[in-house]
Formats: C-alpha cells, structure tokens, sequence
C-alpha cells in the first residue's frame, strides 16, 4: 500500500480517514479503461478541510480522470475513496448520486448550463432533485457573490462566457459543498475573468471549503494552495508556495519532483 501525500501539510505519514482534518482521502487509487492500459497508479492523497488544491501535469497524465474518480463521477478498478467516514468507491446509483449532491460542488470547462433555464433557475437545479431544495433568495445571494445579481433573470445566451462560467461557479457553491471539483475552469475565460474566478476560489476555501482543480495554466495553478504533478498516471511531486514562473520552469525542464519551492517531494 502506497503513503499518502498529506496535501497541505509537510509531513508524509499516513493519515487515518476519521482524521477530521481530512476531508477527502484516496487510498492506492487505480484507474483503467478497456484496454487494460492504466490512466492511474496506486495514488494515494489525503486533501484537508479548506486547502486549494492544483493538479498539473502533461496532456495525457490523468489529471481529469483523478478529478472524476475522487468525486465520484468514475469508480476506480482498485482502491478507495472516502470523503469523511464514507467510502463512497461503496456507493451505488442513487445513494452514490445523492452523496455526490450532498456533498460535491462540480465547476467544468463547458459551464453545462441549460440554455432555456434564467441563472437562477440554473442555480437552483441540482438542489431541485434533493429532499431539501435551495430558496430562490439564497440562489440570487450565490449569485449576487460572483457579481451577478443584476443578471439572475437572464437566460445563457445572454450572457458572455466569463459570466457563463460564474453562474456555473455559483451553481457549485450554493448548496455550501463540502469540495468544490473544478476541471479546466478557467480554459475559455480572458485573465481578467480568470483573476476574478481565482478570487472566488479563494473565497471558497477561505470558508473552509475544499477545492480540488485540473488546470494547464501556471497562473492559475499558483493562486492554490498546493500543486499536484501527475506524470503517466502517478503522483511525481506536491508542492505548496509556487509561482506561476517556477510551475513553467518544471514543465519546461520535466523536472516535477523538485522545484525551488519544494516543501515536499515524491516518495
């Protein structure tokens, strides 16, 4: 059995799953499609309550298909995944999808906003096939958080793409998630919105929510608490202080298991 990396902290020691500071822990997480061939080998993270996490790595290295096996979206073939007490790699159908509502904010790339829903109808919609459904009032407050309560009645055509990606973003954290999942959530946005969506993340974590990103772009990865190097479906390298200039010299070098802001390398 592999030693979890302990994201957010410098220690290496294994870290039991009733920990309350853990929020979300993977044990020896493996990942395979048909092929037999692996996305993921043996990943073993623990992610405490509140920290920001970044995972980077070439195109290729399993970045996406970490994010989805950690939230629930795909059963890995070996391993576990527990989110408190719960080992959710246990759950199944309705009691996994409940889980994932209950629990799991999700912020992608594409927004997958339904087009003929206003943003707040949008934001009430996950909450609308739970047993407690979100107030309107409290979906316009998420929105009136990302800056767009002067925009709740408006449908997604009329918005643009950052302000797309913010109502998706006020989806996610409406409900006051435990994690917040974000693949690519910055990929089609300008750097100005990119900086206001960073600051919203910050936000988050700042409430003690955790929040798990994919992301290609050094900026972005350096707002996180913590980045995390996948190379060929492993974990090559965590790292917390990083500046947007030492995340490219790692690609640029390959080098991901030590940078001049290393406070804790592979084992």
């Amino acid at each position: 059995m592999s030693t979890p990396h302990t994201v957010n902290d410098v220690t290496t020691a294994p870290t039991q799953a009733t920990d309350p500071s853990i929020v979300l822990s993977l044990s020896d997480i493996t990942f395979s499609y048909s092929n037999n061939t692996n996305i993921l080998r043996d990943i073993s993270l623990d992610f405490p309550n509140g920290s920001w996490s970044a995972i980077m790595g070439p195109s290729g290295s399993g970045k996406s298909t970490l994010l989805y096996c950690a939230s629930g979206l795909l059963s890995p073939q070996h391993g576990h995944v527990i989110c408190g007490t719960t080992d959710i790699t246990t759950l199944k159908g309705n009691d996994l999808t409940t889980f994932r509502r209950e629990h799991f904010g999700f912020v992608f790339q594409n927004y997958n906003l339904l087009p003929e829903l206003t943003a707040t109808q949008n934001v009430l919609l996950p909450s609308m096939f739970g047993s407690h459904a979100l107030p309107e009032q409290d979906a316009r407050r998420a929105l009136a958080d990302v800056g767009l309560n002067q925009y709740a009645d408006r449908y997604p055509e009329d918005l643009s793409g950052g302000q797309r990606q913010r109502v998706a973003i006020a989806r996610g954290l409406a409900l006051h998630p435990d994690i917040l999942f974000a693949d690519e959530p910055t990929g089609a946005l300008d750097s100005k919105t990119t900086r206001e969506v960073m600051d919203l993340f910050r936000m988050a974590s700042d409430r003690k929510q955790t929040v798990i990103m994919v992301t290609h772009d050094p900026n972005v990865a350096a707002c996180a608490d913590q980045v995390i190097f996948l190379v060929d479906g492993s974990v090559v390298g965590i790292h917390r202080g990083m500046t947007a200039a030492d995340i490219a010299l790692a690609f640029s070098t390959g080098n991901f298991a030590s940078t001049p802001s290393t406070t804790e390398d592979a084992q």
